[in-house]
C-alpha cells in the first residue's frame, strides 16, 4: 500500500473511533454530507424518501457495529435529514456544490 492509502484508511478509523468514543452525531452528520450530495446530484429533486433510502443504504455498510448498536434506525434517519438540511444551506450559499465535477476529475458513483 502508499503512503496515501495508508493515511486514509488511518483517517477513516480516526474519525469512525472519534464517533463512537465521543457519540459525536455532528462529525457523522459533516462525513454524510458528501454522499448527501452524490445522491442528490443522481436523484434530483421530488425524490426525497427515494434519496433518504439511497443514502441509509450507502452508508450503512461503512458505519461500524458498534456505532449500530448504538445507532437506531430513527437516530440514523435523524442524522442524514440534518446533514441534508446542512446540505441545502450550503447548496443555497454555493450552487456550484451540486454542479457537474470539472473535466478530469474522478466521479463518485454511488452503485454498487
Amino acid at each position: 500500500m502508499d503512503f496515501w492509502t495508508i493515511l486514509a484508511i488511518a483517517a477513516a478509523l480516526a474519525t469512525i473511533v472519534a464517533i463512537i468514543a465521543r457519540r459525536d452525531w455532528g462529525l457523522l452528520q459533516k462525513a454524510l454530507f458528501a454522499l448527501v450530495t452524490v445522491v442528490e446530484r443522481e436523484l434530483g429533486p421530488g425524490t426525497g424518501a427515494l434519496k433518504l433510502a439511497e443514502v441509509i443504504r450507502l452508508a450503512l455498510p461503512h458505519i461500524s457495529v458498534v456505532l449500530k448498536l448504538v445507532l437506531s434506525e430513527e437516530k440514523l434517519e435523524s442524522v442524514v435529514e440534518a446533514a441534508l438540511a446542512s446540505a441545502k444551506e450550503a447548496w443555497a450559499r454555493n450552487p456550484k456544490l451540486l454542479g457537474s465535477r470539472p473535466p478530469g476529475e474522478t466521479t463518485v458513483s454511488i452503485e454498487e
